[in-house]
């Protein structure tokens, strides 16, 4: 699905998220292309042909910290990115792409945001810009090298 608002040109998609229809987004405004995926379990699809420049990306948990027995374990993992998907597509975006936002991220046992950030940065090219978002912060992208 495309409409237009504005100079922006947003692409709507579906994303496997646990049985629960859902829709990201590919944006295109000035000479920028901004993918945005939340609230999915994986992307099936291949971005590594399109000028990604931002991604702005689930990263929920990390499977090794998971534990069989905490509450909602079928929805975290069947709805969720975990960090090796998110390496995933972080690698499938990354001819253009020079930033990317980490959202999503499951609160207590299951992520540690510095070793997700460790093992992320260890897999991706170095002029890639990774950070976590902080809750209630906007952040302005204008600043990013296209």
């Amino acid at each position: 699905m495309r409409t237009k608002l504005g100079s922006f040109q947003v692409d709507s998609f579906p994303v496997p998220h646990n049985g629960t229809e859902n829709r990201n987004f590919l944006i295109k405004v000035d000479g920028q292309t901004i993918l945005f995926l939340i609230d999915l379990e994986y992307c099936p699809y291949d971005f590594s042909k399109l000028p990604i420049n931002i991604l702005i990306c689930e990263c929920n948990y990390i499977n090794s910290l998971v534990d069989d027995d905490i509450p909602n374990l079928q929805h975290k993992i069947w709805g969720h990115c975990g960090l090796d998907t998110t390496i995933g597509i972080i690698k499938n975006c990354k001819k253009h792409l020079r930033k990317v936002f980490l959202t999503h991220a499951s609160k207590g046992a299951t992520m540690d945001k510095a070793k997700a950030l460790e093992q992320i940065k260890a897999s991706i090219p170095e002029y890639i810009e990774v950070e976590f978002v902080k809750d209630n912060t906007a952040y302005d992208i204008s600043d990013c090298p296209f």
